[in-house]
């Protein structure tokens, strides 16, 4: 595996700041390193509501977004934004799952 795939299963977070720290000194520019941190996660076969995994990489990038470096505060920044507005959109169709069922 290589390139930005590497951050594509990882889950953790002292492996995701330590991936992320490598990449910034590549030519990938954030959005592909952001991108690359989370995107298996509407592929995932876990369980349970799509919004939760979505609060989780809040919690990841906002970690992120406290790191003494300034391009890996921009990168969780970013992720932040990003996971933000997929956290409200999961919020809302599962709730409209919900009240009208699945569609």
């Amino acid at each position: 595996m290589s390139g930005l795939a590497t951050l594509y299963f990882t889950t953790q977070l002292p492996k995701l700041t330590h991936r992320v720290q490598l990449w910034v000194i590549t030519t990938y520019n954030n959005i592909d390193i952001v991108k690359a941190t989370y995107r298996y996660i509407g592929n995932s076969v876990e369980w349970g509501p799509e919004s939760q995994r979505w609060e989780i990489w809040l919690q990841r990038f906002e970690k992120l977004c406290e790191h003494e470096d300034a391009r890996i505060r921009e990168i969780g920044r970013v992720g932040w934004q990003r996971a933000e507005a997929e956290y409200k959109h999961c919020l809302k169709r599962e709730h409209d799952e919900a009240v009208y069922g699945y569609f």
